[in-house]
C-alpha cells in the first residue's frame, strides 16, 4: 500500500499539473493520518483502570489508601487523583483519602490515556469510644471504692 502511494506521490510531483498534485498530496496526508489515528486508538482501546474498592465508609479523620490497577500491567502511566467534594474528603497523589466532614463524595483516578475509575466515599461521624471507656472505668472504680468502704465500715 505504501509503495503505491509513494509512486503516485513522486509521479505527481514531477508533472506540471500543480493543482492535481496538491490534491494528491492532501489525499496522502489524510490516508497516512487515518492509518496513524486507527493504530493509536486500537493500541489504547484495551487499557483498563480499576480501583480496589467501589465504595467505602469512613469516619471523620480516618485515612485509607485506594489502590489503582491498570491492565495491561506493562503500560507506563501516571495517575491523577481527584475528589468531587474536597469539603467531605481529600485525596493526595498516592491515592490516600482523608475524611474531612460528614457526607458523600466520589474519588476519581484517571491516567494520561483518558481512562477513569471511581470510588464512592461515605463519611460518617467519628465514634470516640475512648471517652466512654474512661466513664465506665471511673464508674467501676467508684463502685469498687464504695463497696470496699462499706465493707470496712461494718467491721
Amino acid at each position: 500500500m505504501f509503495g503505491n502511494l509513494k509512486d503516485i506521490f513522486l509521479r505527481d510531483i514531477s508533472c506540471c499539473d500543480f493543482k492535481r498534485s496538491l490534491y494528491r498530496i492532501a489525499l496522502c496526508v489524510f490516508v497516512f493520518g487515518l492509518i496513524f489515528h486507527i493504530t493509536i486508538n486500537n493500541t489504547f482501546a484495551d487499557i483498563s483502570l480499576t480501583l480496589d474498592k467501589d465504595e467505602v465508609t469512613m469516619e471523620v479523620g480516618e485515612t485509607i489508601t485506594l489502590e489503582a490497577t491498570i491492565e495491561p500491567g506493562d503500560v507506563d502511566v501516571s495517575f491523577v487523583w481527584a475528589s468531587k467534594d474536597e469539603d467531605i474528603a481529600i485525596v493526595n497523589y498516592n491515592g490516600e483519602v482523608t475524611a474531612i466532614d460528614e457526607g458523600t463524595t466520589i474519588i476519581t483516578v484517571s491516567n494520561s490515556y483518558g481512562v477513569e475509575a471511581s470510588c464512592i466515599v461515605n463519611v460518617v461521624e467519628s465514634r470516640n469510644y475512648s471517652y466512654y471507656m474512661y466513664v465506665i472505668i471511673a464508674v467501676a472504680l467508684l463502685t469498687g471504692f464504695i463497696v470496699f468502704y462499706n465493707n470496712h465500715e461494718r467491721d
